[in-house]
């Protein structure tokens, strides 16, 4: 028989995005590389998981896996845990999970999220044995009410706006201009322009600028 492996807890939390990305619309697209469950706490913004674009709701459960990449039209607060963990059964039945689903009773999700987050910044005799039934608590709960829940359907990105934003992600240090962008994805720089905001919220110009600002300040930090 084989062993069972409890992931390992790297952080958790409660996330705000206005506080850690403020003066930003959306977050930058980045890589996942642990498994990243996520509890919204308010109503308001969109979590964009590959190609998929999910509404934020606070009966929503989000679960990014490793290999995806993400971003996050703000507002979005959650309490949050991320986990890492071995290949094995548990490391399958995570990447198994919906990326986003309803739950009926959040607030059950709530007090797991609550206990473990105390644990993790106050940790006391035990803690680590705690946590590690908490973590298979909420992983059991997911598994179990994602397997009969309703899958959040997603809004998927069209095809030019993701070539759009790769585009603007590898070249935003060169000179670019709507036009540039608009050649790349073979479409009118204004109808670009109309379905670019439409779908992100901002701008190409917007978004071209807050990578620009992000990578500023990186720079003056270092």
């Amino acid at each position: 028989m084989s062993v069972l492996q409890v992931p390992s807890l790297v952080h958790a939390g409660v996330y705000d995005a206005a506080v850690v990305h403020k003066n930003c619309a959306k977050t930058q697209r980045r890589s996942v590389s642990l498994f990243e469950l996520e509890l919204p706490i308010w109503k308001g913004g969109v979590c964009y998981l590959d190609s998929g674009a999910y509404p934020i709701e606070p009966d929503h459960f989000i679960c990014a896996k490793p290999g995806q990449t993400r971003s996050t039209q703000l507002p979005f607060q959650c309490y949050y845990v991320h986990l890492s963990a071995e290949q094995g059964g548990l490391y399958q039945l995570m990447s198994g999970l919906p990326d986003c689903f309803f739950v009926t009773s959040p607030e059950k999700y709530y007090q797991i999220f609550a206990d473990i987050i105390h644990a993790f910044t106050f940790p006391f005799p035990g803690s680590e044995v705690y946590l590690g039934g908490k973590i298979l608590e909420l992983i059991y709960g997911v598994y179990r009410d994602s397997s009969h829940a309703i899958e959040v359907i997603r809004e998927p990105l069209s095809p030019h706006i993701a070539e759009a934003i790769d585009f603007i992600d590898c070249h935003y240090l060169e000179e670019l201009c709507l036009a540039d962008i608009a050649e790349e994805v073979h479409l009118n720089p204004a109808y670009l322009h109309r379905i670019f905001s439409k779908a992100m919220g901002q701008t190409p110009y917007q978004y071209l600028t807050m990578r620009r600002l992000d990578t500023a300040k990186k720079l003056l930090i270092t």
